[in-house]
């Protein structure tokens, strides 16, 4: 457990029953999808090849919710075919291959799934248990329009033994032998590890191999590339440099880039979805950085649509102490604007609602007690598309 909690607080800085999940907006499944579809309709999501999806709190429960009934509806409805989520690729291919089979599933099954694939209490939740559930049985019975899951930020270096037993084995088992054997005869550091596989891959480059083997080689230089961007952060309030936080923000991006020749959804954090810059005391200099949504804007256009969540009421919620590794429960106040907002609707359109939205900035609660929550700066330009605001948060069925 507390690996656990020491990996989802580093990662976001780069339990209440789920029966009441969403009282503070429809009062059933039914009537939030017909809700999402009313809402949706006239946006031409045909036409949109992202939709971002935010979530104003790392342990809140309604926003996640409100993320399954739309995850449901835009791939039943509007044809979205990839799921992309803010964590280590790498760590869920084996959950997305079992999504692509004809095995079947049931709850306690797809919690196994879950527990083991997540760390982040955003995906490692009863309500994420039940869209991954949901999907197993929508591939069964879609076979041609199948879903996949892709994780698409690194936070996590992938291990040498990993690129030995998916890559090197299968692509020239000599190698894979002798390797195997250099590092285990006399054990070697992870540095060196690394350097002898990029010399691998390199004499690969040179060979005329099978078409199987290019894909292979070229999924192992895309997972190099991934642990070439791992930020790096060695204490949970460690400031690092602008650039680095660009270079992270761009590589991410190229990633959700790299999986937009079919529609996608993307899940994570208000922090990652927003089209703006944040402040953030963890970067030298106090200077704003932009988001993984800014960047996707500046590059999609309209192509990009974006979903963000926030609160009216103050909600008592999980907050990690990093120093003990501990769970306290502590009240977050929300805004006096979104209080305002709250009582006049439950959503609200960047555009049309342009005169009602001025002077509000979005919510984004900490995980952590030593490090205060992202704010976002201010643009001229919508932080977002639509916004969704619950009366109140409740704590997430977060697996232990």
């Amino acid at each position: 457990m507390k690996k656990i909690l020491i990996h989802l607080v580093c990662f976001f800085l780069i339990g209440t029953s789920a029966n009441a999940q969403l009282e503070n907006t429809f009062a059933s499944f039914q009537d939030s999808f017909f809700e999402i579809d009313k809402v949706l309709s006239g946006y031409n999501l045909e036409d949109r090849l992202l939709v971002g999806v935010g979530d104003v709190g790392e342990f809140a429960n309604e926003p996640k919710a409100l993320t399954r009934d739309l995850v449901i509806y835009l791939v039943e409805k509007k044809g979205y075919r990839n799921i992309l989520l803010h964590m280590d690729d790498w760590t869920i291919r084996p959950l997305n291959a079992f999504l692509q089979s004809q095995s079947d599933s049931d709850v306690s099954v797809m919690e196994s799934w879950v527990r083991k694939t997540f760390s982040r209490a955003i995906y490692r939740n009863r309500e994420f248990e039940k869209i991954f559930v949901w999907l197993k049985d929508y591939n069964i019975a879609n076979p041609s329009k199948k879903v996949n899951v892709y994780g698409v930020a690194p936070s996590i270096s992938i291990p040498p033994s990993y690129f030995l037993s998916q890559y090197i084995f299968e692509i020239d088992s000599k190698a894979g032998e002798r390797l195997s054997k250099k590092w285990t005869d006399s054990p070697v550091p992870d540095s060196i590890a690394f350097s002898d596989i990029k010399s691998w891959v390199n004499d690969q480059l040179q060979l005329n191999i099978s078409d199987l083997n290019k894909e292979l080689l070229n999924m192992c230089i895309k997972d190099l590339d991934f642990n070439d961007h791992l930020p790096n952060r060695r204490t949970i309030d460690q400031q690092l440099p602008l650039s680095q936080y660009i270079d992270y923000v761009s590589f991410v991006s190229r990633c959700i880039f790299d999986k937009l020749a079919q529609k996608s959804i993307y899940i994570s954090s208000n922090a990652d979805i927003l089209n703006a810059d944040i402040q953030s005391s963890l970067v030298i200099g106090g200077h704003a950085r932009p988001t993984v949504g800014h960047m996707l804007h500046h590059k999609l256009k309209n192509k990009y649509f974006n979903i963000i969540t926030d609160f009216a009421d103050s909600s008592a919620l999980p907050l990690v102490e990093y120093k003990t590794m501990e769970f306290n429960t502590v009240k977050f106040g929300s805004s006096d604007k979104a209080r305002e907002l709250f009582l006049k609707k439950r959503f609200f359109d960047a555009k049309y609602d342009v005169k009602l939205l001025k002077g509000y900035t979005p919510s984004i609660l900490a995980i952590a007690k030593e490090v205060p929550a992202p704010i976002p700066v201010s643009q001229e330009r919508p932080m977002f598309d639509l916004l969704f605001i619950f009366r109140q948060l409740t704590s997430t069925y977060f697996f232990n």
